[in-house]
């Protein structure tokens, strides 16, 4: 068979470059030839060879900018003026100036911060391009075939570059007091800008990167950072009157028409949902002996979930959000149409800064910062809130001002009920902090009152019977003594643990009761299973009254030491009859079992 002959390798490889140099052929005459052709009003250019005064020459040969570069190091200011808005009658106005005094407080006089924002935080990298388009106006070419003998501003309006357009412009300041201002018009066919330099008579075509930078509206370039970080590891801890309010008293207060500006703390006339504060060792009376939190509202007589509080304040110093929306709060943004038109939830709290301590660890705080979170609800799209914050000093300085949006993660808490943020325990007051006890039962009326602290130095006396009970020794058997009951102190503290037992079960809200329904129910005090009464040593007193709810329920009734009565929650019916049994028991010289705390036989 014949064998079929060799390629000319030589043959092929011409015959290849034959082909490419068609294809460039083609592409220049279709492509690239018309876009380099001058179109005039079409808005792409021959690149420029010559340079019009005050014009820069680029790196790539023929190609312009229109004034000389200006560094990063010698720059000392970038202000944007875009968004214009016809209802207003303003631009949205930002600038980046270089921080010469240290604003920010990173000891960097050579950096840049946002005016009037100086601790918000902007993408570096996004800022960078900013400069570059700011500094580096690289044209794609210039429009040379432009009539400007009849008037440059109806030239201008052919590109959207005339000043009744309200077209964006920027202001670049040098270090050395010079100044440019570009006006950025329409897009070209091509995709890019027309822009124009105030004072010369030209107009340019600028890169689309324009877009990203220029164009870009302030909150492009600033992280979702909306509250400042703690200064210690655990500097949240000392954060005083963490609130959180369920309605718009707050806001209506800061940005509504009455000249009467909320104040917080002793005479304060908001009413959040909850409220607590960090208590120094000093500061813990005998009530808040076992906690570090106080609650201040609905009512101190509830003693606060430690865990719950630390968890959510610790989720308060460096709140960060997904995504920022606006730089700046307004009124505006709390009006109809605004970002914060719908506020569900505020936040307010004071951070501690420059912390030390004193002899017994205890904080002494430098500084406070007050912040404020204005909250709208959960969005079920994308299971965020927008929030908007407000982050001022006592003397009235701003720092961070900003709406973003906010990943429920982050303030999961705000969905808490009251019952979420009390300890179940009803309360946890040590026996030694205990001046007098009145129980009022069906099971009888007896009034104790405590002198002495400790097991073994201890005395407890029944004020209507004389009855007295005291330290017998720690393996004591129980007796009776002539008079028909055990007078072993031990007793008396096995009635006291199955006080301490007694725990909230839940919150009677969750059941759809008004408070009009719940005062209606507790206004028989006759129906009242068991009243109790709680003297501490400092004076305080405490008065818990139980009525019936449920087959297995009863509400709890709270008020003393100026607490209005609180009902919120309910107990076990069952645990309750079972320490007013016990009192029964223990003036009856029947032994009481700590450990049955549901057995009332």
């Amino acid at each position: 068979m014949r064998k079929p002959p060799k390629p000319n390798k030589t043959g092929i490889l011409l015959l290849s470059l034959l082909c490419v140099f068609v294809v460039l052929l083609v592409l220049y005459l279709a492509v690239l030839s018309p876009f380099f052709a001058e179109t005039g009003d079409s808005g792409s250019s021959t690149p420029t060879v010559s340079t019009k005064p005050g014009e820069g020459t680029g790196l790539v040969n023929g190609m312009v900018m229109m004034f000389p570069r200006v560094e990063r190091a010698d720059m000392s200011s970038i202000r944007v003026f875009n968004s214009y808005d016809e209802k207003t009658g303003q631009y949205e106005e930002y600038c980046f100036t270089k921080d010469g005094e240290d604003k920010d407080q990173d000891g960097d006089t050579a950096d840049f911060i946002i005016e009037g924002h100086p601790v918000n935080i902007y993408n570096e990298e996004k800022f960078s391009q900013l400069v570059v388009d700011a500094g580096y106006t690289l044209c794609l070419g210039r429009l040379d075939s432009l009539d400007f003998s009849g008037g440059a501003d109806a030239v201008y309006a052919r590109y959207g570059l005339s000043e009744t357009q309200h077209p964006t412009y920027y202001i670049l300041t040098t270090a050395a007091g010079e100044s440019y201002t570009v006006y950025i018009g329409a897009k070209s066919p091509d995709g890019n800008y027309y822009a124009r330099l105030a004072g010369r008579e030209a107009v340019y075509i600028l890169y689309s990167t324009l877009q990203n930078s220029l164009l870009a509206p302030l909150s492009y370039f600033v992280e979702p950072g909306l509250t400042f970080e703690a200064d210690t590891t655990y500097g949240y801890i000392y954060i005083r009157n963490f609130s959180i309010f369920h309605d718009r008293s707050l806001v209506d207060g800061m940005f509504g028409e009455t000249e009467e500006k909320p104040s917080f703390g002793e005479g304060s006339k908001l009413d959040p949902f909850v409220m607590f504060t960090y208590l120094t060792a000093p500061e813990r009376d005998v009530y808040h002996a076992s906690t570090i939190y106080a609650m201040l509202a609905p009512s101190s007589a509830y003693t606060a979930d430690d865990l719950a509080v630390d968890a959510a304040m610790n989720k308060l110093p460096g709140l960060t959000g997904t995504e920022v929306l606006k730089l700046g709060l307004s009124d505006t943004d709390f009006a109809e149409g605004g970002l914060l038109e719908n506020v569900a939830y505020t936040i307010y709290y004071e951070m501690p800064y420059n912390i030390t301590y004193d002899e017994n660890e205890d904080p002494i705080v430098g500084s406070y910062i007050k912040n404020i979170l204005f909250i709208t609800p959960l969005s079920p799209e994308d299971q965020t809130y927008t929030v908007g914050s407000l982050s001022y000093r006592e003397d009235g300085e701003v720092f961070y001002n900003m709406i973003a949006k906010v990943a429920y993660e982050e303030l999961s808490f705000l969905e808490y009920t009251l019952f979420d943020w009390i300890m179940e325990q009803m309360f946890s007051v040590s026996i030694d902090n205990v001046a007098k006890m009145e129980f009022s039962s069906s099971y009888g009326d007896y009034l104790f009152r405590l002198e002495g602290d400790g097991t073994s130095g201890q005395v407890v006396t029944e004020l209507h019977s004389g009855y007295k009970w005291s330290y017998k020794g720690r393996n004591h058997p129980f007796e009776l003594n002539d008079q028909g009951y055990c007078e072993d102190i031990a007793q008396f503290r096995d009635v006291y643990l199955l006080l301490l037992q007694l725990c909230y079960s839940g919150e009677i809200a969750a059941d759809g009761w008004t408070e009009e329904e719940i005062a209606a129910h507790m206004a028989d005090d006759s129906a009242c299973i068991l009243t109790f009464i709680l003297t501490l040593e400092d004076g305080r007193e405490m008065t818990y009254r139980f009525y019936p709810y449920t087959e297995r329920h009863c509400m709890v009734s709270v008020s003393g030491d100026g607490i209005d009565t609180m009902t919120a929650f309910y107990t076990s019916s069952t645990a309750v009859r079972r320490l007013a049994n016990a009192t029964y028991q223990l003036m009856n010289g029947i032994e009481i079992n700590p450990d049955h705390r549901y057995d009332v036989s």
